[in-house]
């Protein structure tokens, strides 16, 4: 077995000159390094299992008969070096194949923690996040020597096996403090993943304190899911998706929950995700009058395909503050898309407590200025407004779109706007420009506004300048060019010889509103 030399000599300035991997050289050779070499080290390696590495004496164990052998020759010093820094990690991730992840089949690291695990004792005693991604089954079987008490969130995504239950079920017996799990299966016709479904069921009583849940979105047409889903009585936020769907907004969990109108089912649920399909069985159950945040992922589904949840959304989900619908996939039925975003628009006009409403589908919204007068009225409390700004097919010219007017009715009634993303009509009047005061509040951050009909950029850009505040952006996307304009950057004098040379610094290809305010949060 491999046993190190000293290296206490080495002064402090020593380690500001090695690299990190001279620095894990002189690890390997090393019986003790000082606190400052630990720390420094500790800094710099990239993996957790190198660090483990350099805690214990280095060497393949060739039988494994050798591994209690192996640990029992820790001295006591030597386990304080490895539960000193092993209680410092947080997150873990452990993805095969992938860069800068872990890889912990090193038969080292196992036999410490196989020999911690059989006496009750944590690998990693204040580890908090833990993702777990491998196409090898085999390795999943030791996931339970990660499980803690102080374990909060856990991502896993392996092939299905009958071989993973137990070991699931293991780990949520000790794990009984997570709060979010996030599970997924890498599936085939052969073994999709409802296969996964019974050994799903029997850990849900286990996780009682679970909060945050998203599971494969082919589970969203499972009815036996819907009831032990709902005794989890602090789920707050639930998703059925392929892949995580991120809100652009931060959702407040909503205050005073007890004065809710009191459920037996979902009690604590307050936001839901999911991806729309032909089927949702379990949307129904899902919408409840707590519900406050709804983030939806169409995946090319037309308005009949989401009209039985969509037209009683006002009913259902009276409290609704936030309200999200993307679509991931594009469908050419352009009468079909004018048809949707139209019916998404009236639907979400009945909800009168809407803080953050996004509308991102590749077709316009087909709507007049009398109706847009009629949103920013309903809207009062208003902060995040986006009404298809990306939309990208060709326009016919007697499609009816909101024009420059419009701007003006949502500064007068939405004076906590700070996103406002629209496509409209920016074409100038015959009668030019409205001599017009307004002024958008100082709240504003950000004006998107997408065209395909636009007459003269540089009397359009500076009109519009005029009514927001110093400190917003005006992003403008047409069929010639897209950019970002700083409202301090331009002065009126600046246009009359406006060149888009002259803008080369600023200008930028247009950005999706998702990473636009996805910082900010609300």
């Amino acid at each position: 077995m491999h046993r190190f030399w000293y290296i206490t000599e080495l002064v402090e300035e020593t380690f500001v000159y090695l690299s990190p991997q001279d620095l894990f050289r002189c690890a390997l050779v090393s019986k003790v390094l000082s606190n400052t070499a630990f720390d420094f080290l500790y800094r710099d390696v990239s993996r957790v299992t190198d660090v483990l590495k350099i805690l214990g004496p280095l060497g393949l164990m060739p039988k494994p008969e050798m591994w209690n052998a192996f640990c029992n020759s820790f001295s006591e010093d030597e386990w304080e070096h490895f539960r000193s820094y092993s209680s410092r990690v947080r997150t873990l991730k452990c993805k095969w194949g992938e860069k800068g992840c872990e890889h912990i089949s090193d038969p080292t690291f196992l036999a410490l923690a196989e020999s911690m695990y059989r006496y009750n004792i944590p690998v990693f005693p204040n580890l908090r996040e833990l993702t777990w991604h491998g196409r090898q089954v085999h390795k999943f079987l030791d996931i339970a020597i990660f499980a803690s008490l102080s374990l909060r969130s856990f991502t896993f995504c392996i092939p299905i096996a009958q071989t993973f239950s137990q070991p699931l079920i293991d780990f949520s017996k000790i794990a009984t403090n997570l709060n979010h799990l996030d599970v997924d299966f890498q599936s085939s016709r052969s073994k999709p993943s409802t296969l996964a479904l019974p050994t799903f069921l029997e850990i849900i009583p286990v996780l009682r304190r679970l909060s945050s849940l998203r599971v494969p979105q082919s589970w969203i047409e499972l009815t036996k899911l819907c009831e032990p889903l709902s005794k989890l009585s602090h789920l707050a936020s639930l998703e059925f998706s392929a892949t995580r769907l991120v809100p652009s907004f931060k959702v407040i969990p909503p205050s005073g929950v007890k004065s809710f109108e009191p459920l037996e089912s979902f009690l604590a649920l307050y936001e839901f995700r999911f991806t729309a399909c032909s089927r949702p069985t379990l949307v129904a159950d899902c919408f409840t009058v707590n519900l406050v945040s709804i983030f939806v992922d169409l995946r090319g589904l037309l308005y009949p395909g989401i009209r039985p949840w969509m037209h009683d959304l006002r009913s259902t989900c009276p409290k609704l503050r936030y309200f999200a619908i993307a679509s991931s996939e594009h469908n050419p039925d352009y009468a079909g898309g004018l048809d949707l975003s139209r019916n998404i628009f009236e639907s979400a006009l009945g909800l009168p407590h809407l803080r953050v409403f996004e509308l991102h589908v590749a077709y316009p919204l087909t709507a007049t200025d009398i109706e847009m007068e009629r949103a920013a009225i309903a809207w009062p409390n208003l902060e995040i407004l986006s009404l298809c700004p990306g939309a990208h097919p060709p326009i016919s010219e007697d499609t009816v779109l909101p024009t420059l007017a419009c701007l003006e009715l949502f500064a007068l009634h939405c004076p906590s706007l700070i996103h406002l993303g629209l496509h409209v009509d920016a074409r100038i009047p015959l009668d030019g420009f409205p001599e017009t005061t307004y002024m958008f509040s100082q709240r504003l951050e950000r004006l998107v506004l997408a065209s395909s009909r636009i007459d003269f950029e540089e009397h359009v850009v500076p009109y519009l300048m005029e009514h927001l505040p110093r400190t917003a952006t005006l992003s403008l996307d047409t069929d010639a060019r897209a950019y970002d304009l700083p409202k301090h950057f331009f002065t009126r004098q600046y246009f009359g010889n406006y060149s888009f040379n002259v803008l080369s610094n600023v200008r930028r290809k247009w950005e999706s509103v998702a990473r636009i305010i996805g910082r900010r949060g609300s």
